[in-house]
Parts: structure tokens; sequence; C-alpha cells
């Protein structure tokens, strides 16, 4: 097993603003978050509202593989606030 098999969390992904709130400080979303935009060609710093809204189902998803269900249930409620209260 070489060393790209198995990583730890990152305790920093250095994204834009609307990441480093959506993440919220979670690495379990952190990781999730970036995980999906790297799927797609995004990037964290490049990361819009506009975009996080058509990944929040994969996100979702992926969160509810991952986590304990009342963390992803917290979790989703929080990224979902997070979406519709940025631009207040």
């Amino acid at each position: 097993m070489s060393d790209d098999d198995t990583r730890p969390f990152r305790r920093s992904f250095g994204g834009g603003a609307f990441f480093e709130r959506a993440a919220g400080g979670d690495p379990v979303v952190a990781t999730t978050v970036a995980a999906v935009l790297e799927l797609v060609g995004s990037s964290l710093e490049a990361l819009t509202p506009e975009e996080f809204s058509g990944l929040l189902p994969e996100v979702e998803r992926r969160l509810r593989l991952v986590a304990h269900p009342d963390h992803a249930d917290q979790q989703i409620a929080r990224l979902r606030s997070v979406l519709l209260t940025w631009g207040e």
C-alpha cells in the first residue's frame, strides 16, 4: 500500500470564504465537499453558492455514507442554512 492509498483529514483546506463557512471547521464536511469539487473539476477557492447548490445533493449523499446519521443530518441542515443565508 502506498501513501496515496490512505490520506488523513487535512487540517486546512485553504478554500474561499464560502467554502470555509460551508465546511464550518468539520473535517468530514470539508473532505466531502473537496472530493465532490474535485470530481467536477472545480476548486475550493472558486466555489460559489450557485455552484454549491447544484452539488449539494451529491455532498449530502456522500455525507450520509461516511458520517453517523445524526451528524450527517445536523451538517446537512447547517449546509442548507449557509447556502440560504449567504447573501444576508
